[in-house]
């Protein structure tokens, strides 16, 4: 099948180089041999400015870029040239919220996402439900600065037109799924966390495979451990095909067609 992974961190430790370009090459050829074909990079501009446009560059067919942005100690208006330089002027292709960029929900920072849209970016925001709190319940122990499906749930319905993918199916998947149901211009991406059985059989049946994204989280996972979960899901072919790569392809198709690139 064709196999495009939504979710990698270049940058990790366990990543043989010196250098981005060194390491994003020797994924490129352990995802060869795990039949994968591209690779949609989260990127912390400020390690790798110098690098990264020659490495796109290079592998033009085989990466897509993501700005990994931070929205609540970052003024607006320095989220915006960040676009307009890397996205709308770059090769980079849509933003990552992580789970210390702000909580996605709140209104102040509508405007990073309504720009976003408007370059035809793809929005890819981290979300976890992490037990705590006394008494204990699903989010109570997040990070100050860390989204809840429920927060994706909530920006979705104020922008019904903003397409949006909910990082880690909320992390616990169960309620994740639960929470953004009723928005359709949400996508769920199954990547990080144990490859459980369930997982994508309940997010087909309650979301339809059409709002499913495959991704990995390497180097915090491994490929085959999340590959897996798909190709062991007790799911359809071509469902399989949708999520492996059908549906990012279409999320991506637009800002292709902006910038010259093939899907």
């Amino acid at each position: 099948m064709k196999i495009w992974d939504l979710h990698i961190h270049p940058e990790g430790e366990r990543i043989p180089g010196r250098t981005l370009t060194e390491k994003v090459e020797n994924l490129l050829r352990i995802a060869d041999r795990m039949g994968i074909e591209r690779l949609g990079l989260f990127l912390e501009l400020e390690k790798y400015e110098k690098e990264i446009e020659p490495l796109f560059a290079r592998h033009r067919d085989r990466l897509f870029g993501f700005i990994w942005m931070t929205l609540w100690n970052v003024p607006l208006a320095d989220n915006i040239a960040l676009m307009n330089r890397w996205i709308a002027g770059g090769p980079l292709i849509g933003i990552k919220m992580g789970g210390y960029s702000g909580i996605c929900s709140v209104p102040a920072y509508d405007p990073v996402f309504t720009h976003a849209a408007s370059l035809k970016a793809v929005i890819y925001i981290h979300t976890w439900l992490k037990v705590g709190g006394d008494p204990p319940h699903p989010g109570g122990q997040n990070l100050p600065q860390e989204s809840r499906p429920q927060d994706v749930a909530v920006l979705a319905a104020r922008h019904p037109g903003i397409p949006l993918i909910c990082g880690h199916t909320g992390g616990d998947w169960e309620l994740g799924i639960r929470a953004v149901r009723p928005h359709k211009n949400v996508s769920v991406e199954i990547g990080g966390g144990f490859p459980a059985r369930g997982q994508v059989e309940m997010a087909v049946r309650e979301l339809g495979a059409e709002r499913i994204i495959y991704g990995s989280d390497v180097s915090g996972r491994g490929f085959a451990s999340q590959l897996a979960k798909v190709y062991g899901a007790a799911i359809s072919e071509r469902e399989k095909e949708l999520i492996f790569s059908g549906n990012l392809r279409r999320l991506l198709a637009p800002i292709a067609r902006a910038k010259g690139l093939s899907v």
